[in-house]
């Protein structure tokens, strides 16, 4: 059974990122299976773990939202980034910043990424959320999947 923890606070620079980041690789040292869903659009959980062009990855977590919105399949092997430090990431990036226009007209937005995460938690122990720095759709989803919070301050 896995556990979603969120790690979220509406304000910048107050260490979600580095809280994130430090948390799934010290799971993973522990021999646990972990996903890192990078929900910020600037992606600075994603540059961490060394996926720093997004040339490197064809999806994105802007694809995740938009495939659950409007029921298209995903292909997870694309999708999921396997990092040198055993953490599977999600990544993000820019594209993910208009995102929230897409959510607001969706069906029940407020589960969107709880549907995704439904469907790949059983492959890990820990699934770590990154949320970026608001009160918009994004984090509201993130707290919604979450069995967890961790808000730092």
């Amino acid at each position: 059974m896995s556990e979603v923890i969120a790690i979220a606070n509406q304000k910048g620079g107050v260490g979600k990122t580095m809280t994130s980041v430090s948390l799934s690789a010290c799971l993973a040292l522990n021999n646990k299976k972990v996903l890192l869903l990078d929900l910020d659009p600037q992606g600075h959980s994603t540059k961490a773990f060394g996926f720093y062009d997004r040339t490197q990855y064809p999806l994105s977590m802007k694809d995740v939202i938009v495939s659950v919105i409007e029921d298209i399949p995903l292909d997870r092997e694309q999708l999921i980034l396997h990092s040198n430090e055993n953490v599977d990431i999600v990544p993000s990036n820019i594209s993910l910043a208009g995102i929230n226009s897409k959510l607001e007209s969706a069906m029940c937005r407020e589960t969107v990424l709880k549907r995704f995460i439904d469907t790949v938690k059983d492959d890990y122990d820990y699934v770590i959320i990154d949320t970026n720095p608001s009160l918009d759709n994004l984090p509201i989803n993130a707290l919604t999947a979450s069995d967890k919070v961790v808000i730092t301050v």
